[in-house]
């Protein structure tokens, strides 16, 4: 029990200095805890322009298993047995002192606590960071809540506890300062965030190929009611016996006359390109010819087409993109891989800069849906623990801690 507390106090501490340096958390199957920074702005509204500072919002962004409906209305759930990121259990390790095995148990019975209670209907404390709960609002609708804890948003907001609000005066401005109007949308500073419980259904991964392959085509009714071909023995058969030997003479003839022939071509052809050849020119006997392989082995190139290209603009992440062109939240990380020489931090990518969305076949996706988002989790740890290099030096690290989930 002592344990148990020392880890959980540990993990907290861990969890608002993960925050506070703007970096996101991320835990298999619930989901993504991270910071938004609104900078400092002005605000239109009844006439009056008010200077507001820098602040510092939660934000969660919840895992498909949250928000899958069955897991509500489930009598006998099972839970899945690993809850705990991997870098969180690492981190807790080296700071403890303890056995990553002990903090991995410790964390994942703790989630899967946590985890039965929403399902069952309470409000639950995620981590000490926000509460989690379901509210019915009718017609089959279900919403899960997320309501950021107070003390942690007067943690992250402290750096700027010292500047309020500044009504500004006629004719003072700031050019270099964002303008928002009454109703902007982009100001939506409302704590309490809400997410759709639907029936989740797990798109599939379609892999694009390079290498086209032709359907087999059904023979024509017309072709069907062909007459058969005789064989070798019918044709035989068929001619009369008193003729075999004077076809079997024309026959040798005919060939014997076309060797003569072809063998004659022949040798006049190989004198007349002997005789065409320069001194300068000396023949490569070593040489392989480049072999060409039929349609159905021609090797696949890694390079893909990009889906798109286009520029970052206001309210977007790369979450949203990947949701748009994948389908699949999580592989944003693919976007950010495609992108990496330009996004030096993907939580702080300013406005304006163009990016290229990959097609995925150009990465090796598991294509088990639950097995590429895992993966895909474990990207992303990497990736916001700023030990990314490239994707080939990468993935053999990525599938190494994959495997020990």
């Amino acid at each position: 029990m002592e344990t148990t507390q020392t880890i959980l106090k540990e993990l907290n501490r861990w969890l608002l200095g993960q925050l506070g340096e703007r970096r996101a958390v991320s835990l298999p199957y619930l989901g993504e805890i991270g910071t938004n920074l609104l900078p400092a702005h002005i605000k239109e509204s009844g006439g009056l322009r008010t200077m507001f500072p820098p602040s510092v919002s939660l934000v969660f962004r919840p895992d498909e298993f949250l928000l899958d409906s069955r897991h509500y209305s489930s009598l006998d759930l099972t839970l899945p047995p690993t809850l705990s990121g991997e870098d969180v259990v690492y981190a807790l390790s080296d700071l403890l002192g303890l056995p990553k095995s002990v903090v991995a148990e410790t964390l994942d019975a703790e989630l899967q606590e946590l985890l039965k209670a929403l399902f069952r209907g309470k409000r639950v404390s995620l981590l000490d960071i926000g509460d989690l709960f379901v509210t019915d609002e009718g017609e089959d609708l279900l919403l899960l809540n997320f309501e950021p804890s107070s003390s942690v948003l007067d943690h992250l907001n402290r750096p700027f506890a010292p500047y309020a609000p500044t009504p500004l005066k006629m004719g003072v401005d700031f050019k270099e300062l964002t303008h928002y109007g009454e109703n902007d949308e982009g100001l939506s500073l409302t704590s309490l965030q809400r997410f759709r419980i639907v029936e989740v259904e797990a798109p599939q991964i379609v892999v694009a190929s390079s290498v086209e392959i032709e359907e087999p085509t059904l023979p024509d009714e017309d072709m069907k009611t062909l007459p058969k071909e005789p064989t070798m023995n019918e044709e035989e058969e068929m001619l009369p016996r008193k003729q075999r030997p004077k076809s079997l003479v024309w026959l040798l003839l005919i060939g014997l006359s076309l060797l003569l022939a072809g063998g004659y071509w022949l040798l006049f052809h190989q004198k007349t390109d002997s005789s065409s050849l320069s001194p300068t020119q000396t023949a490569v006997k070593d040489t392989v010819p480049e072999a060409v392989l039929p349609a159905d082995t021609m090797p696949i190139s890694k390079e893909k087409p990009a889906i798109d290209t286009l520029t970052i603009t206001s309210g977007r992440s790369l979450y949203s993109y990947a949701k748009e062109y994948y389908g699949q939240k999580m592989f944003w990380i693919y976007i950010y891989i495609e992108n990496a020489a330009i996004i030096k931090d993907p939580n702080r990518i300013s406005l304006g800069t163009k990016l290229v969305i990959p097609d995925l076949s150009k990465f090796e996706i598991n294509p088990d849906m639950r097995i590429a988002v895992k993966e895909a989790m474990v990207w992303e740890s990497v990736i916001m623990s700023k030990k990314f290099t490239t994707y080939e030096e990468t993935r053999p690290i990525v599938l190494e801690r994959l495997a020990k989930q």
